[in-house]
């Protein structure tokens, strides 16, 4: 059964997409081979948010869901969700599959920088800051992960990529990408859920 969004997620019934309607400045962060994510200008109120186009499908649904479940301010925050009935790409129109509709999750916007390209920063830098600063994002990313668990839920693809930081405190952690989120319980379908084959190999556990 499709997690309930207390009546967040609804289908545009307007000709005009939802997604063009209420933002513009629109240009994609990033692509991977389950959907997109891109920066946007809400019109209303002017600020920049950051808005992932998927798929609509169970996966997609149990994103949001965690998302929505979550506040904690070392991981990404959520704001809303909706579904259309085609995708977007600014360089053509709207892409539409009749058998499918997309679900779009509108985030804060983070630095571009994630712990990956901060890592290779700071391997070039050998002071103490470096250690400071190391333990700082590692604490913070404790934290953040902690509250994950105290809610039930695993992760399953923390990695230096999905490692952001805030836009505003550039020195604030943010976990983003709980595209392979699940619940944490011990049942055996959980448990099976659990240890699949799901993340990136080089980040997994030995048990996967």
């Amino acid at each position: 059964e499709s997690p309930d969004f207390n009546g967040q997620i609804s289908a545009s019934e307007k000709t005009t997409p939802r997604f063009t309607s209420e933002f513009d400045s629109i240009s994609r962060l990033g692509s991977g081979g389950y959907g997109h994510v891109f920066k946007a200008r809400n019109k209303l109120l002017g600020s920049e948010m950051a808005v992932k186009i998927v798929p609509c499908d169970k996966k997609a649904l149990r994103e949001a869901q965690a998302l929505s479940d979550l506040d904690h301010c070392n991981i990404i925050r959520y704001y809303t969700c909706w579904l259309e009935d085609s995708g977007y790409d600014r360089r053509s129109p709207p892409y539409q599959d009749s058998s499918l509709k997309y679900l779009y999750i509108q985030m804060e916007l983070c630095s571009t920088e994630n712990l990956k390209l901060w890592i290779e920063k700071m391997n070039h830098n050998q002071n103490q800051e470096r250690k400071k600063k190391s333990l700082s994002i590692f604490r913070q990313i404790v934290s953040g992960v902690e509250y994950i668990h105290s809610r039930n839920l695993i992760h399953r693809d923390l990695k230096p990529e999905n490692i952001m930081f805030s836009k505003k405190e550039k020195e604030k952690v943010k976990i983003g990408d709980f595209g392979l989120v699940t619940v944490g319980a011990f049942e055996a379908k959980n448990l099976e859920e659990r240890t699949v084959y799901k993340g990136t190999p080089w980040y997994m556990p030995p048990e996967q």
